[in-house]
């Protein structure tokens, strides 16, 4: 839109997959309209690189966020992150989470501590 925005406003969220996603209301200097951004709620991270011209709904977040997930798994690192089922943190070191032992064919295995309960192992 223009070359800076002048205000930047939280102005809802969405719950996707146990996974908090806040949208960011962005008005520009020098461009009529508003654009709006998804973020991690937990991180802050930037969801996409566009801004959505109207306010995105939950579908549209669903599959950004699928999106950014898909394109997290492609880039290479030291260790492959997991995530927990439940909350969706980030669990590291790789060996510090806990095997769900109940755990469905292709689903997510792992779980972190704060979600842990020794029913699931």
């Amino acid at each position: 839109m223009g070359d800076r925005p002048v205000s930047e406003k939280v102005v809802g969220e969405y719950v996707v997959d146990g996974r908090r996603v806040e949208v960011t209301r962005l008005v520009w200097r020098d461009a009529a309209g508003l654009s709006y951004d998804i973020t991690d709620a937990e991180t802050g991270e930037l969801l996409r690189d566009e801004s959505f011209d109207e306010y995105p709904t939950e579908e549209q977040v669903r599959e950004a966020l699928a999106e950014y997930e898909s394109a997290a798994e492609d880039e290479p690192g030291d260790s492959p992150a997991i995530f927990c089922r439940f909350c969706k943190s980030a669990i590291v070191p790789a060996s510090a989470g806990h095997l769900i032992c109940a755990a469905e064919d292709g689903s997510n295995p792992w779980c972190c501590d704060g979600c842990w309960d020794p029913r699931l192992g």
